[in-house]
């Protein structure tokens, strides 16, 4: 009675732990849509990780592809990704997106563009290319001069360039 009675707490706690492990992506990720292409997009984290700590950069920000995109998803959202299977080797990393959400492309009062009208215009002024490929540091708007500016910084050479776009339509 006593073997019978392991046995099926250890079946369920096997059972209720691979049930977890299925039904729930492992990591997500909050950031940008920087780039679309050939099928895929890049996806930069909203903030960026200190790893000084470690060893690493005091300034990280985590950068995925991901393969799969669905349609309606473009350059300039701000979309949570929850994802697995992350190739760890790459930077940027490669995934697959599980499910995601997008949020509300913020717009101050006053603003003719919102966030996500102003990321789309800097990165069609700013191609991305594989040796330099730059994150969203910051973006603000000056209602005062009708000018929006955006801080990139370039995560191989730490490179900071400062982009104004004009709040017009």
């Amino acid at each position: 009675m006593k073997r019978r009675l392991i046995y099926l707490l250890c079946t369920l706690t096997g059972f209720v732990l691979l049930t977890l492990l299925i039904h729930s992506p492992s990591s997500r990720l909050t950031g940008y849509i920087i780039n679309r292409k050939d099928e895929r997009i890049l996806i930069q984290a909203e903030t960026a990780k200190d790893l000084s700590s470690t060893g690493g950069v005091d300034t990280y920000y985590e950068l995925i592809w991901f393969s799969n995109p669905p349609e309606p998803l473009e350059v300039g959202d701000k979309v949570d990704v929850y994802y697995d299977d992350t190739k760890k080797n790459y930077y940027p990393r490669r995934s697959t997106i599980k499910s995601f959400e997008t949020y509300t492309p913020k717009q101050p009062n006053h603003a003719k563009k919102n966030e996500k009208e102003v990321i789309q215009t800097v990165f069609e002024q700013h191609k991305q290319h594989p040796a330099r490929l730059f994150v969203i540091t910051s973006i603000n708007f000056n209602a005062e001069t009708n000018n929006w500016t955006i801080k990139l910084v370039n995560v191989y050479s730490n490179q900071e360039k400062i982009v104004s776009v004009p709040d017009t339509l």
